[in-house]
């Protein structure tokens, strides 16, 4: 660990040509507001940038570490995804066959011939659970099933797109249950066929075992009255979302409402990071979330897919018939097979084939296969961006004027 000229803790290395990215890392703390984070790029198959620093506990003023691990929220959907990809590339699943050629149950109230590229997207209707969902009943993966099975969808799948926020990686977790011919979870698949082979740290549901003291960043996240002051100066998008939560008849309200676990602090709760959730639990590291990527990314021998599967990856979003507004989100965007797709209000990667997936509170990953590209950003201060937070988008610009 290093010292830099402002006093600031940062450890890691960047190849020559990327000193760059370091400024920008260093400046987040300095300027930006950073507490403790973590940043990570792998291009072609190898390591380019490393960095860490910072506080991973801001009470107690200990350093983030080399093996600091932080929650990152929805980021996990893209891990979530990788596991799809990998079972679409082993054979288990067709991302466009109906979710009841894997699941029969699922075929009733209207589900018959919802497939799974439509589910994958957020077009299936299935925002929320009848009953919500909390802690325990989320634990509880068989009665899960069944409730999930039962589910009326809100409107025909495909004509409409809205973020399904927690939904959507339990649909997920449960083809994979179906499909995998050892009839292992999302969380253990990720784990034997992905995590473990490249020696990384990412889990969906924490060993209980994990010794979260030594390991786990502690989040800061700004208060209500905070956030509520900052409120005028933020993207509309943040502003209609902030207040829809409070609105039970709109999308996001019903999604609020639905889910007991309803902050960060919340989400922090051992227990709750026990559990699979895999559209919003995951903890890792930045540097095994910018491999995964990068094996998505640069398809070789010893890559987690193939050629053919990235190709599926890389192509443009399919467009709900109706209206290419997210229902949640209130803004255009774009979800495909897990993913999400560069859209206008928000651009990342070098072109339209990059895909990734964002978290609140500020984390940032994709693959961007035009560059061979794998990023990875994790902080531990939450921030109430959707998306373009600051400082995500300084690194992303100074990697890019990098390469």
């Amino acid at each position: 660990m290093s010292k830099s000229n402002h006093g600031i803790n940062i450890s890691g290395k960047v190849e020559p040509g990327f000193e760059k990215v370091r400024m920008e890392f260093e400046k987040n703390f300095i300027i930006r507001g950073e507490v403790g984070a973590a940043f990570a790029v792998y291009q072609h198959g190898k390591k380019i940038i490393d960095l860490w620093g910072g506080l991973r506990d801001q009470k107690k003023k200990l350093h983030w570490e080399s093996d600091t691990v932080a929650l990152v929220c929805s980021s996990t959907k893209g891990i979530s995804a990788a596991v799809l990809a990998v079972a679409q590339d082993k054979g288990w699943i067709d991302y466009n066959k109906k979710v009841a050629k894997y699941w029969p149950e699922f075929a009733q109230r209207g589900k018959e011939n919802i497939t799974l590229r439509e589910l994958f997207s957020h077009q299936a209707g299935l925002t929320t659970i009848d009953g919500g969902l909390d802690t325990k009943n989320m634990s509880n993966l068989d009665e899960l099933s069944i409730r999930l099975a039962r589910q009326k969808p809100r409107w025909r799948s495909g004509d409409y797109q809205a973020y399904h926020a927690f939904t959507v990686g339990l649909y997920m977790n449960e083809i994979i249950r179906r499909t995998d011919p050892q009839k292992r979870t999302i969380g253990q698949v990720l784990q034997d066929e992905i995590v473990k082979p490249m020696n990384g740290a990412f889990y969906i549901g924490l060993p209980h075992d994990f010794d979260s003291k030594k390991r786990l960043a502690q989040i800061t996240t700004h208060s209500l009255i905070e956030s509520l002051k900052s409120l005028p100066s933020m993207p509309q998008e943040v502003k209609r979302m902030f207040y829809h939560i409070f609105l039970p008849w709109t999308e996001m309200g019903r999604i609020t409402l639905n889910v007991k676990i309803r902050s960060y602090k919340a989400m922090m709760d051992p227990h709750f990071l026990q559990i699979e959730s895999p559209a919003a639990n995951g903890v890792g590291d930045a540097r095994t979330m910018a491999q995964i990527y990068g094996s998505l990314a640069y398809p070789k021998a010893d890559s987690i897919i193939s050629e053919k599967t990235l190709e599926l990856l890389k192509a443009p979003p399919t467009r709900p018939r109706l209206s290419s507004m997210d229902r949640v989100l209130g803004v255009e965007s774009g979800f495909s097979l897990g993913f999400f797709k560069p859209v206008q209000a928000f651009r990342f990667g070098s072109d339209h084939t990059a895909f990734g997936c964002l978290g609140g509170g500020g984390s940032f990953a994709f693959a961007d296969p035009s560059k061979g590209i794998g990023y990875a950003y994790v902080p531990n201060l939450f921030n109430d961006y959707l998306w373009n937070d600051p400082r995500e988008r300084a690194l992303h610009k100074a990697l890019y004027e990098c390469l």
